[in-house]
């Protein structure tokens, strides 16, 4: 296991330690890597540059047409409308993203993401891909359209009541995966993934 997924795991075993984020700073500082800003809770400009369009990409596979990100977000990408306050600032008190006990998606690992948009939020359950340098890549991803329980999100990431899993109304695999910016609230997606179609 690489030092980088070591100290990764080890800020996500305790998310509220800020001594183990100040910890993984200094090892970004290292290589001059830009996430350390974020790490130590200084401003940190996704833009549009780093989101990589988001809302726009989410948008073309459908899931504009359900949660809005095509529409309103879509438009600007999420990038233009919450990067430059920080997705950790002021759209962080909404509760949604936590800047308080950032959590690390660490590739190889399976996740539930909850992605903010103009009207709420998406919840996506992928594999991470990969580490980009504003985010990742979930994919395969589906987003979990409705799971018929309400909100259960706690037990059905936990995967220990299958008929929850079994519940749930899923979308279509998203072509290409999902970019997911800092600052999302995610969980560890224990067991297999819902089938992605591939």
């Amino acid at each position: 296991m690489s030092l980088r997924i070591t100290l990764q795991k080890a800020i996500n075993a305790v998310p509220r330690d800020r001594l183990r984020q100040l910890v993984y700073a200094d090892y970004l500082d290292e290589s001059d890597d830009p996430q350390a800003a974020y790490w130590r809770g200084q401003p940190y400009d996704v833009g549009l540059g780093g989101l990589g369009g988001l809302g726009g990409l989410v948008g073309r596979v459908g899931l504009g047409g359900l949660v809005g990100l095509g529409g309103l977000v879509g438009r600007g990408g999420l990038g233009g409308l919450v990067g430059r306050v920080g997705l950790g600032g002021l759209v962080g008190r909404g509760g949604l993203l936590n800047p308080e006990a950032p959590l690390v998606l660490i590739p190889g690992e399976n996740v539930l993401v909850f992605l903010p948009h103009g009207y709420g939020y998406a919840v996506l359950v992928g594999h991470v891909a990969t580490e980009l340098p504003h985010g990742w890549i979930v994919d395969p991803c589906r987003e979990v359209l409705n799971t018929n329980n309400g909100d259960c999100w706690v037990e059905l990431a936990a995967g220990k009541k299958k008929a929850l899993r079994r519940d749930c109304q899923y979308g279509p695999p998203i072509e290409g995966g999902a970019r997911v910016p800092f600052g999302v609230l995610s969980m560890a997606w224990q067991g297999e993934l819902p089938d992605t179609g591939k």
